[in-house]
């Protein structure tokens, strides 16, 4: 995989969103990303995720022929924190998403779109909101995103302020897979120092500064995505789509895939063998590439 291009998208001189496109073109016929007729496809990521970090997503999409777009969230990543906690919501995070389309001329071009856990959700917001801006816009998927958050998923959400990183991850990792309850004091500490360790530190940032930034940005994100409910707005979503879950969620289980896909007239439903990261998959990946190309 290779990254055709990086760059940064002014969101009204306050916020610095950081971008990257991925395709399997080696750019050595041209630099310019526009120049490809790749499919084109943007991947909204998870919570606290960085473009740095990859997840096996842009990466599949890439070597199937397709040009993929990624952003880091506001105050995520390599993008810029926003210190005003109240432009924290979930429709501030879909209109972040349109200044990146249209930073890039997508908004007016034919493209996929792939919402991830969190992604999913700013997914919804940005079709429920901006809809008519994205004309071109061709088929949805909805990974382990529900309409509206479960209870389970708000109350992490709810006392990540008092929680230190590592027992933030550790409540979290039990929500995620319901077979972690049954390996008490093996498996959690080994997945909370994976996970942990991923966090990344931003190059000429004192370590201990990028701590309490990314920490404040991590509460900010988690509080708009516990206000999180779509279920009176999504009808008017007539997008063909896929929403999919994985069997052993439990911050989003099946039956909250299934509440979401009866109220979009156009979506099927796909439940995965897998916990919350089942959409990483390759059985998962390649459906949603055959979905897309069909």
């Amino acid at each position: 995989m290779h990254t055709i291009s990086t760059g940064r998208v002014e969101i009204d001189q306050v916020v610095s969103l950081h971008y990257a496109l991925y395709t399997d073109f080696d750019g050595s016929a041209s630099k310019d990303h526009d120049a490809v007729a790749f499919p084109k496809l943007l991947f909204l990521n998870g919570s606290m995720s960085d473009t740095r970090r990859k997840c096996g997503v842009q990466e599949y999409f890439a070597k199937a022929g397709f040009q993929v777009l990624t952003y880091d969230y506001r105050g995520m990543g390599q993008s810029t924190m926003d210190t005003n906690e109240e432009h924290y919501t979930m429709k501030q995070y879909a209109s972040d998403a349109i200044s990146v389309l249209k930073h890039l001329g997508w908004n007016n071009q034919e493209f996929f779109l792939f919402g991830a856990s969190f992604g999913g959700m700013v997914l919804q917001e940005l079709l429920i909101n901006y809809q008519d801006s994205l004309p071109m816009v061709n088929k949805a998927v909805f990974a382990c995103s529900p309409g509206k958050l479960p209870e389970i998923s708000r109350q992490i959400g709810d006392t990540a302020a008092s929680l230190s990183t590592s027992s933030f991850l550790s409540q979290w990792l039990q929500k995620i897979d319901i077979r972690y309850s049954k390996f008490p004091g093996k498996l959690l500490p080994i997945l909370v120092g994976f996970i942990g360790s991923l966090i990344p530190q931003v190059k000429h940032i004192d370590s201990a500064v990028r701590s309490v930034y990314w920490n404040k940005c991590r509460i900010f994100q988690l509080k708009a995505r516990g206000s999180h409910n779509t279920l009176d707005r999504i009808a008017g979503v007539k997008l063909e789509s896929i929403v999919a879950g994985g069997s052993r969620d439990l911050t989003c289980p099946p039956h909250k895939i299934k509440e979401l896909v009866d109220l979009l007239p156009n979506a099927d439903m796909k439940i995965f063998e897998g916990s919350h990261m089942f959409y990483m998959s390759k059985e998962a990946l390649a459906c949603f590439k055959d979905f897309f190309f069909k």
